[in-house]
């Protein structure tokens, strides 16, 4: 019953809203004319409808805008974790990590590479071969991204 009151009370608004159509030229000084009288007052002049629609609006770019800056930031610090724990088994592992390694690793944006190359960290032989495949999978992003 709610929402068949609301439709209502929007149809007679656009009704409403049809009637009062101004020729252009009126319409522009009445623009005019409201923005000075809102300008003066330090507040405009909404109707309850359109303060609702504009509350309304707000929460829901709020909300939205949260919801990404979260995903982004859980995305973020899964990057950095599992770049760190990749650097870390292989320096545990193989003792030195060349600088070039580090910056590689650190390169790396996807995170089912990182996931990979947490596995490979673990199970190959030399830092070498761990090189290879590190510059393997970046050779992939690369071309993935052209």
């Amino acid at each position: 019953m709610g929402l068949k009151i609301m439709e209502i009370t929007c149809e007679i608004f656009q009704v409403i809203d049809r009637m009062m159509a101004l020729p252009e030229e009126l319409q522009q000084s009445f623009e005019n004319k409201l923005t000075s009288y809102e300008e003066e007052r330090q507040m405009p002049l909404l109707s309850r409808m359109e303060e609702r629609g504009l509350l309304k609006g707000i929460e829901q770019g709020t909300r939205q805008g949260l919801e990404q800056g979260l995903e982004r930031g859980l995305e973020r610090g899964t990057k950095k974790t599992l770049q760190a724990t990749i650097i870390r088994i292989l320096q545990a592992r193989f003792e030195i990590v060349p600088t070039e390694l580090i910056n590689g690793i650190n390169s790396l944006e996807d995170i089912s590479k990182l996931e990979r190359l947490v596995m490979t960290s673990v199970t190959m032989n030399s830092i070498a071969d761990f090189g290879q495949v590190l510059s393997q999978l970046r050779q992939a992003t690369d071309t993935n991204e052209a």
